[in-house]
């Protein structure tokens, strides 16, 4: 459980649960061979991409260094 393995409330726990739960439906199933791209805005205004990748630290490392 998430709560006891990080000592989460569980109002934090299901604030979690509930947000993965709407990333996979709006993802539709994403496997091994997807890429997801999320945009979002930081608490300066800037606009920042996230690439969700499951190919592993050396490749996504890379990917972030460009």
């Amino acid at each position: 459980m998430v709560e006891q393995d990080y000592a989460l409330q569980r109002s934090a726990a299901e604030q979690i649960a509930a947000y993965l739960a709407r990333a996979s439906a709006r993802w539709g199933g994403a496997d091994r061979r997807t890429l997801v791209l999320e945009r979002f805005f930081d608490e300066a205004g800037g606009m920042q991409l996230v690439l969700h990748a499951p190919l592993g630290s050396r490749i996504n490392k890379a990917w972030g260094s460009l």
